[in-house]
């Protein structure tokens, strides 16, 4: 924490506040988390910039959110020549990084900030930033706390989980766990290998006590036929899926598994990390669940007219966590 408070001071020195923008190239360590938490303690904007991308899509990224500073290390440092402000944390901090932060908590408009943007492909294949506010962020984390933690977490005498956080950066599912860390609990950031690996991720899961993994429903499948649901007395207290369908026979596994919750989450990158999701606990069959608090959903013919119960059509969502928009390209906002 103390750290985090350092790094935010260099940046708000640097006139970073509400309403900037900056990027993370970073290894996946502590860093990674300090560095985030940073940014967001002076009510800026982050943008994730994915080492294992080629360097031209990290070019184009950085051309495109134009951020105001740059945090990253100096093996890093070569890849990101003609950019912004770079501020190299295995450097030693500048002897006047001070704790500082400039969002305050005052600020009748301070939700309405954007807290970070996210690149997707799109349809093109050009980078396209998704800019979310603080505003779907902090009603994501009053969602999970009344949906998923405290179910979860009275079942196993409210003490404090452990978690593997195993998503890249730059996926908002990766708040996911991230969530976890701002109620309080204790988050393991697993490495590029590690996380890619299943044997070594479950027996790191089974070694540390983890609590709870968050996956896509396919490496949930590897998970747990390498024995990650195996051991009665150290099997995860949740598994959190995203990103896919989930089979039947793998939410009637997790359903079947005493100690062991199953939920799952959906939503597009259009709306702040989830739209949708259901346990375990709540519904015998793998659906995409209902809405989380303050969102709306329909499905809806082509003419916008809503359809019956079991009638194919378009998803259409309402709610705080609507993203501001795609950066830079209003006719591409305006469409959506």
């Amino acid at each position: 924490r103390d750290r985090s408070r350092a790094v935010a001071g260099v940046l708000a020195r640097r006139g970073i506040g509400p309403g900037a923008t900056v990027g993370l190239a970073l290894p996946r360590s502590l860093d990674s988390i300090v560095a985030l938490f940073a940014v967001l303690r002076t009510g800026a904007a982050y943008v994730p910039l994915e080492l294992d991308h080629p360097d031209e899509r990290i070019a184009a990224i950085v051309a495109d959110a134009r951020p105001d500073a740059v945090l990253t290390v100096s093996t890093v440092t070569p890849r990101l020549t003609g950019g912004p402000d770079l501020i190299e944390l295995d450097r030693p901090l500048p002897d006047d990084a001070e704790p500082c932060v400039t969002f305050a908590p005052g600020d009748p408009n301070r939700l309405r900030h954007p807290a970070y943007t996210i690149y997707t492909s799109g349809s093109t294949g050009r980078p396209k930033g998704v800019v979310t506010e603080y505003a779907g962020l902090t009603n994501m984390l009053v969602n999970h706390q009344r949906r998923i933690f405290e179910p979860v977490l009275a079942r196993h005498g409210h003490r404090t989980f452990r978690v593997a956080h195993t998503v890249s950066f730059a996926f908002d599912m990766s708040w996911e766990e991230l969530l976890w860390l701002a109620d309080g609990h204790e988050v393991h950031i697993c490495d590029e290998e590690l996380r890619r690996d299943a044997p070594r991720l479950v027996a790191y899961c089974l070694e540390h006590g983890i609590d709870v993994v968050n996956v896509t429903p396919t490496y949930a499948q590897q998970l747990l036929a390498e024995g990650l649901l195996d051991d009665p007395a150290r099997r995860p207290a949740l598994v959190l899926l995203g990103g896919e369908a989930v089979t039947p026979a793998l939410w009637t596994r997790l359903a079947g598994t005493e100690g062991t919750v199953g939920y799952n989450l959906y939503g597009p990158t259009e709306y702040t990390i989830n739209t949708l999701g259901v346990g375990t606990f709540e519904c015998p069959d793998p659906v995409v669940g209902v809405a989380i608090d303050n969102t709306d959903v329909y499905v809806l013919d082509p003419w916008l007219r809503p359809l019956p119960d079991g009638v194919p059509g378009e998803l259409y969502v309402a709610g705080v966590g609507i993203a501001r928009g795609y950066l830079g390209q209003p006719a591409q906002t305006a469409h959506r």
